[in-house]
């Protein structure tokens, strides 16, 4: 009786555990391939894409004239190389008056975050991707390092900057241009070979113990006979 319920609840689970890591990885290949071909494209100018983020340029490289407004904020828990850090994410107004958050790059915490020069007009690169943190929650205000911060969300990034309207979009900014720190961005932590990986495992799972339940139900029905 025991191993028939064991048997019910773990045989839908690990199948659906399994589906579930296919299903992933097919999302994350989806996304690597999107990333690869617009990034083999040309660069634009972000006026070329209308307000608001659009799909179609996701992972496209994009140039934006204009300038740093706004202090920086901080996120906070970010290790890179086992060293503790920031990501650094500074708002960039354009030429035409919007507004968008740039992902600066990673910054050890020991070390001091130059302010910007906020009136110089500059060209900065970056990858346009969709801004798709959530939860922000404040930490601590230091006027002379930015805000820190455990998550970022648009919505919120939009009340600490009611001055500017905020796209919602956010660039990663290319290790060439001005302001940028240590590059670590990519367009997903996992690749889809991982998620398909523990799909195989959690399919195995299924399979010993689905071939265990059949073994020992003929054994039982020996001994029983």
């Amino acid at each position: 009786m025991f191993m028939n319920i064991f048997v019910i609840l773990f045989l839908p689970t690990l199948l659906f555990l399994g589906s579930w890591q296919v299903i992933r990885g097919l999302e994350k290949q989806d996304i690597w391939e999107r990333y690869s071909l617009n990034q083999s494209l040309t660069p634009i100018n972000i006026s070329n894409i209308t307000k608001n983020f659009q799909e179609e340029f996701s992972y496209r490289t994009v140039y934006i004239k204009g300038k740093y407004s706004g202090d920086s904020m901080k996120l906070d828990n970010r290790v890179y190389r086992q060293i503790k850090g920031y990501e650094v994410f500074t708002p960039f107004e354009s030429e035409d008056g919007r507004s968008y958050l740039v992902n600066r790059g990673w910054i050890n915490k020991e070390r001091d975050l130059k302010d910007l020069p906020k009136n110089n007009t500059i060209q900065i690169e970056g990858i346009y991707t969709p801004f798709n943190r959530s939860g922000l929650s404040l930490k601590e205000k230091d006027n002379r390092e930015g805000l820190v911060f455990q998550e970022i969300s648009l919505k919120d990034v939009m009340d600490l900057y009611p001055e500017l309207e905020i796209d919602n979009s956010l660039i990663q900014l290319n290790a060439s241009s001005h302001g940028a720190l240590e590059p670590t961005w990519s367009p997903s932590f996992f690749k889809a070979q991982r998620h398909w990986a523990y799909a195989a495992q959690w399919y195995g799972l299924f399979i010993v113990l689905l071939i265990g339940y059949i073994v020992y139900g003929n054994k039982r029905g020996k001994e029983l006979g």
